[in-house]
């Protein structure tokens, strides 16, 4: 065969990708080509931080990805964390003979020097690690935490050793390109593994693909990476662990930050390009929030309690108060970890529900608040918050303490003796700041219920109420009600009140 021939005419149409005369190469090129057709045709996660903003809107989401990875790579991993990852897979695919069949390959031969391969090959793992980072599920997330670190240990013995020129070709919403558009001169990183090319004609290739969707826009990113700036995220020529090695892939890890430079249409072909450079954590816009990332909780992170005003979950409410400033989130977080995690799986039950209350008792989300957008908001603060958790979760054992016990559980909220002493706790490491407005108030049966002042006067009010109308009613008052009608209904009312919610009283002030 005249292998020069053909070359020379296929690259002539567009649609020709290649002339091959090997059966074993046919193959081998079309599941290369189809990995690639997936990569360009999978959404890209994507946060952008604005220089000059802070870190309560636009760039929350750039911190939490930051401090996200950060936890993942510094937490120690548990076999527990690896049975239950199976056990979910399993279930996910327990339909797919073919994907159960690689999950049990995976169970019984995967070590640590094979994350790599892995990850390149057409299977369960590439599919839901991508998934699980796409969509942020934390706690899927967390339970493939191992293989994430040992893919960028891989990636960090392999780095390379000098700068590279490097292409990723993707389809991209009308919606992403603008906002890539109005993004230049900022800073992006990337949620997943990030897969690009040297080749850039090849790159350029699979977006000749015909049918593109009228909404979606061809990208080809093109990218400057210098070693030098890969100070915790490495990047690295992959083909001696990939499953492809005749590919020129270059992996970069998860979370690698980019400058964006530019966004233009090439002329040539109507594809825009997007070039941007890797940059290191250390840029100057990024220093004073990334290097320490306590910092950033110590100033906006606020802590809010649950007034316990109901049995039900979903009508307990935030106690309305301006919040509890943790100054010193390390220690606090060690201390009382499961009454955090338990904190925040009742409010998430609350915006699962729909009637989640925030300051006023007893009003719906006000309306304002009450949007798809804000309620995603609260939810990012929510995970933001589960992250600084399991960042110390490795550290919480305190010989000694007498939260021991409770701190092990992992998921009982805190009753009386524990909330006295969170109050200590609270007062000594912080200025005496205000327990999040939170006051004591006793059962009838003797248990203790944490509830906000407004609902405190209200049960005050109750009692004092409750007190009144039985003297009234004992000392003949019903006597002064001028008719049979009046007296039936005023005594059916003030006997109603007295019985209703008398299960609570106030403790004594």
């Amino acid at each position: 065969m005249d292998d020069t021939g053909n070359r020379e005419w296929s690259q002539k149409y567009t649609k020709v990708k290649d002339v091959v005369t090997e059966l074993d190469t046919l193959i081998y090129r079309i599941e290369v080509d189809h990995k690639i057709q997936k990569i360009i045709e999978q959404p890209l996660s994507i946060n952008i931080f604005t220089a000059g903003k802070s870190t309560d809107d636009v760039n929350g989401k750039f911190v939490y990805s930051q401090v996200l990875i950060d936890c993942l790579l510094r937490l120690k991993t548990i076999p527990e964390d690896a049975k239950e990852l199976i056990q979910i897979l399993k279930q996910a695919y327990e339909d797919n003979r073919f994907e159960s069949s690689n999950i049990q390959e995976f169970r019984k031969k995967y070590s640590s020097d094979q994350a790599v391969w892995w990850y390149t090959r057409d299977t369960f793992f590439y599919k839901a690690l991508n998934a699980v980072l796409r969509t942020e599920n934390i706690h899927m997330i967390f339970l493939f935490r191992t293989y994430i670190f040992d893919i960028q240990r891989q990636l960090k013995t392999h780095q390379a050793k000098k700068p590279l020129r490097v292409y990723r070709g993707q389809v991209i919403s009308i919606d992403e390109l603008k906002t890539l558009q109005n993004s230049c001169g900022q800073f992006i990183s990337v949620n997943s593994f990030f897969s690009t090319s040297t080749n850039d004609e090849r790159a350029r290739s699979f977006l000749n693909a015909p049918n593109t969707p009228e909404n979606l826009e061809k990208v080809l990113f093109d990218i400057v990476a210098n070693p030098k700036a890969a100070t915790t995220k490495p990047f690295a020529d992959i083909r001696t662990l990939s499953e492809f090695p005749g590919e020129s892939e270059i992996l970069f890890m998860i979370g690698s930050i980019f400058r964006l430079n530019s966004v233009n249409r090439s002329a040539k072909d109507q594809i825009w390009i997007i070039e941007m450079t890797l940059c290191s954590e250390n840029e100057h816009d990024l220093q004073e929030v990334l290097i320490n990332e306590q910092n950033w909780f110590r100033i906006h992170y606020k802590l809010y309690f649950l007034c316990e005003c109901s049995h039900e979950p979903n009508q307990m409410h935030v106690a309305p108060h301006e919040g509890y400033l943790i100054r010193m989130p390390r220690d606090f977080v060690v201390q009382y970890a499961p009454y955090l995690r338990t904190t925040l799986n009742i409010v998430r039950i609350m915006l699962s529900s729909g009637r989640f209350v925030l300051s006023k008792n007893g009003s719906a989300l006000p309306s304002e608040f009450n949007t798809p957008e804000e309620k995603e908001t609260i939810k990012q603060q929510l995970n933001l918050v589960e992250a600084l958790i399991n960042k110390f979760d490795n550290k919480r054992t305190r010989p000694g303490s007498s939260m021991a016990d409770v701190e092990k559980s992992r998921g009982v909220p805190l009753q009386e003796v524990e909330l006295s002493e969170l109050e200590t706790y609270l007062e000594l490491a912080d200025n005496q700041c205000t327990l999040g407005n939170l006051c004591r108030a006793i059962t009838v049966n003797g248990f203790v219920l944490w509830v906000c002042l407004e609902h405190y006067n209200n049960i005050s009010f109750n009692n004092e109420m409750r007190k009144y109308i039985k003297d009234f009613l004992a000392m003949g008052g019903d006597k002064y009600i001028e008719t049979i009608q009046s007296y039936t209904s005023c005594r059916t009312i003030l006997l109603g009140f007295v019985n209703d919610n008398s299960s609570v009283q106030c403790e004594d002030s």
